[in-house]
């Protein structure tokens, strides 16, 4: 009985065949024959784009299928986020036309030889890229691109992004942290150094003039004993916020340089304007009141400052001025404080 129906199986399917034969021509061109691998290859690479698409699209980060020229193929939603855009928007762009310029170049040169570099070594990245968004905004991206062979043996390049925007505000936070003093909110030691030493530098090659201010309070110990520490944190939080409003020009550096002790740096400044700018903080320092704390009107503090100013040259030390200027505090505080002393 199996027999039997697998027989007429293979005769049916034979006179099929033979049907078949006898109804097409018995020699098929060779353009015929070349469109029908055209469209084989078409449907292998119809199958290719659809699996690449349903691929990038799974990710959950943003991702880009780029031409070896950097034209924009393929983009998923959380690129189109990223690049605040659509990808009708994006289907028609290069890559390198949202690159910012400063490194446009240098991904235009990448473009340019991935058609004649082996498809298994293209890996760029990651790299920090400011890309222009669609809205306006700049963004800070981390950028990796590899590439993968396509049907033809061909490259596709992917393109993956990392959003560095959260990363950049918590490394600005941790800079701030590591840099600012948290009781006055003026630089630290460890800022003043590093910003000092590049001060000095420019003044040095511009050949410009550097003043600098030590100041510290008069009396504050006893502040400190009579109305406790944390009414002299206040006391400190005020001169401070003096130091910082008062500040003569964009490029000074108002540091807390320790306990009571500040120093103010005035780049590109002769001794007149450190001068008046002393006076004025002087005069300011001794109108501060302290009833908002619970102390009576009649509460003052006053401040000693020191100026010392230079021409630096090279060979010169930048030590030098900070002793110069401590030196006319000490006399200044020796002469009954609430004192300017220029060295």
């Amino acid at each position: 009985m199996v027999i039997k129906i697998m027989g007429l199986g293979v005769v049916s399917s034979t006179k099929n065949f033979w049907a078949e034969k006898r109804n097409k021509p018995r020699n098929a061109s060779k353009s015929d024959k070349v469109e029908s691998l055209r469209s084989l290859n078409a449907d292998i690479s119809d199958t290719d784009s659809i699996t690449l698409s349903m691929t990038i699209d799974a990710l959950n980060v943003a991702a880009l299928v780029l031409s070896p020229s950097g034209r924009i193929l393929k983009a998923n939603i959380s690129a189109c986020r990223l690049l605040s855009t659509t990808k009708n928007h994006l289907y028609t762009r290069n890559m390198t036309d949202i690159i910012s310029s400063e490194s446009r170049r240098e991904y235009i040169s990448l473009f340019e030889g991935c058609s004649c570099m082996p498809s298994d070594t293209i890996n760029h990245g990651p790299k920090e890229v400011q890309f222009a968004c669609n809205d306006g905004h700049i963004a800070d991206i981390d950028l990796s691109i590899t590439s993968i062979k396509n049907q033809n043996n061909g490259i596709h390049l992917i393109a993956i992004l990392h959003d560095l925007t959260v990363h950049k505000v918590k490394q600005q936070k941790l800079q701030k942290l590591a840099n600012i003093d948290t009781l006055t909110e003026l630089f630290n030691r460890r800022a003043f150094s590093s910003q000092y030493g590049a001060l000095w530098q420019t003044c040095i090659e511009e050949k410009e003039p550097i003043s600098l201010l030590m100041i510290d309070v008069d009396y504050f110990k006893k502040f400190n004993d009579k109305y406790g520490h944390l009414n002299g944190d206040e006391c400190l939080k005020k001169i401070s916020k003096i130091v910082s409003t008062h500040l003569p020009t964009s490029d000074s550096f108002a540091t807390r340089y320790g306990g009571e002790e500040f120093i103010v740096l005035l780049p590109r400044s002769a001794s007149n304007i450190a001068t008046r700018f002393a006076e004025n903080l002087l005069n300011a320092i001794k109108g501060i009141t302290f009833e908002d704390i619970g102390l009576s009107a009649e509460v003052n503090i006053t401040v000693s400052i020191g100026i010392a100013q230079t021409l630096p040259s090279y060979g010169d030390t930048k030590e030098q001025l900070i002793k110069d200027a401590d030196d006319a505090l000490l006399i200044a505080k020796q002469q009954g404080k609430n004192k300017i002393v220029i060295k």
